[in-house]
């Protein structure tokens, strides 16, 4: 059973507010360095979205800060194992936009009309899928999945969003 807390909504409530404003929401992109690759990043499959490769990510609720909310998502999607340094999330990497119907140059959520603040993070630690996802993959850059194979439409978001390798000596 999903946890609910007195800052969440009912499930009554949400399909509410999804009809009447947009829902701000954190997106995250993990990314470490590894020998095989300078820069690898992790996705993960959806319970919701099975073949296709997401963020990581979700609803901001009521009164949990934007760093809170990355802890909560990252933790429960990836496991107690993964940490990361980053404790500044003032300035998202991207914002991305997602609507109910395919317009324009933005990302696709049926449930929704939601605001995104996408951050990349440098991961360490065990991963472990756990929530939402069924899975997780880490890719080096050149091995990132097809445009059709990301979900939410996140293409684009995820590209802004992807770190760059240091420069080689």
């Amino acid at each position: 059973m999903p946890h609910h807390d007195e800052h969440d909504l009912t499930e009554e409530e949400l399909h509410r507010a999804r009809e009447l404003v947009p829902i701000a929401c954190v997106d995250v992109l993990p990314w470490r360095r590894s020998e095989a690759h300078d820069i690898e990043v992790c996705l993960i499959e959806r319970e919701d979205r099975p073949g296709q490769w997401n963020l990581i990510g979700g609803r901001i609720r009521r009164e949990e800060t934007v760093g809170a909310a990355v802890r909560r998502h990252l933790l429960s999607t990836l496991g107690p194992g993964v940490s990361w340094t980053r404790s500044d999330f003032s300035q998202p990497e991207v914002v991305g936009q997602y609507f109910p119907a395919r317009t324009g140059d933005h990302g696709l959520d049926p449930r929704q009309h939601a605001i995104s603040l996408t951050y990349a993070l440098e991961l360490a630690g065990e991963v472990r899928a756990g929530g939402e996802a069924t899975t997780y993959r880490w890719l080096g850059l050149d091995e990132l999945p097809e445009r059709d194979q990301i979900g939410y439409g996140q293409v684009d978001v995820l590209y802004a969003a992807l770190p760059t390798a240091p420069a080689k000596p």
